[in-house]
């Protein structure tokens, strides 16, 4: 996170994720948010080649991603900010608003580019390790999110990327 700052979600507008992470306790569980990276940054595929270094290394033979989904707000980062007006034409929405079609147009593009990356990890997996099982709890995340900010169940091509796709209850 110190080394490459911009390759972390970015929950707030404008922020300096440089200095964010200066400020705050990183390891205090309620930052979560400050400490994860995004997907769609150059972090996504370091992420993804840690996890394949990781299963190399050990002879793991999958992973559990214990409800990895959206987090309930937008991330800001300049890769998500770029890619989304070359995608779709739009600026990123100004805040989290369930009832703005601005904000539902995001979360579909948001949860299509989380979906690619557990893709692009599926398969640098599975050609380490054909076998190799992704699981992970796919409804229901964090109790009752979807009424707040964001719909968190996972599509159902979502689910067919994962080799155990279960219920949280």
């Amino acid at each position: 996170a110190v080394k490459h700052p911009d390759w972390l979600f970015c929950p707030e507008k404008g922020a300096d994720m440089s200095e964010k992470i200066k400020q705050i306790d990183i390891h205090n569980l309620a930052n979560w948010l400050y400490r994860k990276v995004c997907t769609t940054s150059p972090g996504g595929d370091y992420v993804i080649d840690n996890l394949v270094e990781f299963m190399k290394i050990y002879k793991v033979d999958g992973y559990s991603f214990d409800g990895y989904y959206l987090p309930p707000t937008i991330c800001y980062c300049e890769y998500c900010s770029k890619l989304y007006k070359k995608e779709t034409g739009r600026e990123l929405p100004e805040k989290q608003d369930m009832n703005s079609i601005a904000y539902r147009v995001y979360n579909i593009w948001a949860c299509d580019k989380l979906e690619d990356w557990h893709r692009k990890l599926s398969v640098r997996l599975k050609e380490l390790n054909p076998e190799a099982a992704l699981y992970t709890w796919s409804i229901n995340a964090g109790r009752y999110g979807q009424l707040l900010t964001s719909p968190r169940g996972m599509s159902s091509r979502m689910n067919l990327i994962y080799d155990a796709a279960t219920m949280e209850w």
